[in-house]
């Protein structure tokens, strides 16, 4: 019973962030390129400020860094297999496919603590909200490659199923803190290098200076303004 609701809540919050990103999209439609720079930096300002502190457990430097090496190859590996696509659906695959992969360790710490009330009611309201830029990043992409707006939020069910899923499996099968910073690495170093490459790289030259300077500012307040209200 808690995972579906834990799993409806964090359907919530998928659905509130892409409910932004289409008011923040129709606001700023003329400048699509600007949107993906905007979705870079705010993916790359929640993996800083959020992902990373969660995979230093007790500043467990080793297991960062062996999960933002698999981070990494994973990345290239998949880019290479992935360059036969259409340019936007290349970038929203590899986005689609980190947030599945983020999503795991997630779920099966949840579902390992879901008798430790505190900790578990903490940790579900700070992975919920967490979700929020998650979802306004994706919806934002889905978006700019010509997804229509309903639909666009429909992706985000199948999350909640995964979510729910591996929560089930966490409940009978926990992990240990080591292994869950390297997935957590691991997933926020993919999530890192794609947006690097997929939403800034490539659409950096496309904008005057002033323009991309502009919107990268605003995807890292934003990833800020999501760090403090999570911190609340």
């Amino acid at each position: 019973m808690e995972q579906w609701t834990i799993g409806m809540f964090l359907l919530v919050c998928l659905v509130v962030g892409g409910g932004s990103a289409i008011g923040i999209f129709y606001l700023f439609q003329r400048s699509v390129y600007g949107i993906f720079l905007l979705c870079g930096a705010l993916l790359i300002g929640v993996v800083c400020i959020e992902i990373i502190p969660l995979a230093m457990n007790e500043r467990d430097i080793e297991s960062l860094a062996v999960g933002s090496m698999i981070g990494l190859s994973l990345f290239i590996t998949l880019h290479f297999f992935l360059h036969s696509f259409e340019k936007a659906n290349h970038s929203v695959l590899l986005i689609f496919l980190a947030m599945i992969l983020h999503t795991i360790p997630f779920s099966l710490t949840l579902g390992a603590i879901i008798h430790k009330t505190e900790i578990f009611t903490s940790l579900t309201i700070m992975s919920g909200i967490h979700h929020i830029p998650e979802g306004f990043a994706i919806t934002l992409a889905l978006l700019s490659k010509g997804e229509a707006s309903w639909k666009s939020l429909l992706y985000y069910v199948p999350f909640a199923l995964l979510f729910i899923s591996f929560m089930s499996l966490g409940n009978y099968f926990s992990i240990t803190d080591r292994v869950q910073s390297v997935l957590i690495a691991m997933t926020g170093s993919l999530i890192f290098f794609t947006s690097l490459h997929e939403f800034i790289l490539s659409y950096w030259n496309m904008l005057s200076r002033k323009q991309a300077y502009f919107f990268l500012l605003t995807g890292i307040i934003l990833s800020i303004t999501f760090h403090i209200i999570v911190e609340k």
